[in-house]
């Protein structure tokens, strides 16, 4: 087993930025070469790898809260890089320097998915039950975040009184998805201990062979499997209504073998690798904004 799961956190950190960065390339192929086939082509393909960024991420988010020393510290790098992200969103609005991605960065702010499910998982797992009932705020602000999308999309109308800066990019997945990787763990003890009672076997030996990371890695993909099956039926079924592609969110479920193969150690984690990976996202998204305002005669 131990030979089976050899994908460090660092790992998964890095194709998850490969995956994203994909996403974005794809989405600026497809406004700045609408009509070129060949580009539409190539920012499908490229979307489809994209799709496998958001269960990694999540995860990741996951194996930080329960890993962490300092949650306020955690959540407060997830915190500034968001308000960063936010008021870009913002000054682009005002400005208009970028009027062929408003319906991009009106769709949600990605690290308001991340810092939301940090918190949630973090009350959850709190030993007072008054604060693990406190799980619920953020998850009712996700459900929020996609009604008030839902009716915006559905009816081509703007709700003022909850702002586009503040929306979430995949509400309630993502919340659920992270809670889900979190107990994922709770799952697979429970399924040892019950191998141990009728087996006899000592449950440390599972651990010891990597048994027990790998029982843990199968629920992982349980957990995405269905949260992400959910989500593609609930576009399905609600399809005026939802602001997601179903024709393309289903390739998120490729990300479960990449969970299949993760070996529950952190890797490389040099300081400059981790202030880079926060930087990395308002930068490569910065820079491929102004290459777009450029190409198309702004600045």
């Amino acid at each position: 087993m131990k030979k089976i799961t050899f994908l460090s956190s660092f790992w998964l950190k890095i194709l998850a930025i490969v995956f994203m960065t994909l996403d974005h390339l794809g989405i600026y192929f497809a406004m700045q070469y609408p009509t070129v086939q060949i580009m539409i082509d190539l920012s499908n393909i490229f979307r489809i790898f994209g799709r496998l960024a958001l269960p990694l991420f999540i995860f990741l988010v996951a194996e930080g809260v329960r890993h962490t020393k300092n949650f306020n510290k955690y959540i407060l790098k997830l915190g500034i890089v968001g308000s960063v992200v936010s008021i870009a969103f913002i000054l682009f609005t005002f400005t208009n320097l970028f009027p062929a991605a408003t319906s991009i960065y009106r769709h949600g702010n990605i690290f308001i998915d991340l810092v939301l499910t940090a918190l949630a998982i973090y009350l959850v797992k709190h030993p007072n039950i008054k604060v693990k009932l406190l799980t619920l705020l953020p998850l009712a602000f996700s459900i929020l975040s996609f009604v008030v999308k839902s009716i915006e999309t559905g009816n081509a109308i703007e709700i003022h009184w909850f702002p586009y800066f503040l929306n979430m990019q995949y509400d309630w997945v993502s919340i659920v998805l992270g809670l889900g990787f979190y107990f994922s763990y709770t799952f697979a003890d429970i399924f040892l201990d019950y191998l141990q009672e009728k087996s006899g076997i000592d449950k440390s030996i599972w651990v010891e062979n990597g048994s027990y990371r790998f029982a843990v890695n199968l629920f992982l993909i349980l957990v995405n499997v269905v949260v992400l099956t959910f989500q593609f039926v609930f576009i399905y079924l609600w399809p005026k209504g939802v602001f997601w592609d179903a024709g393309i969110q289903l390739y998120a479920l490729l990300s479960s073998a990449l969970l299949l193969f993760y070996s529950g150690k952190r890797g490389y984690n040099a300081k400059w690798f981790r202030i880079g990976t926060y930087m990395y996202y308002p930068l490569h998204i910065l820079i491929i904004a102004i290459i777009f305002i450029i190409q198309n005669g702004g600045l």
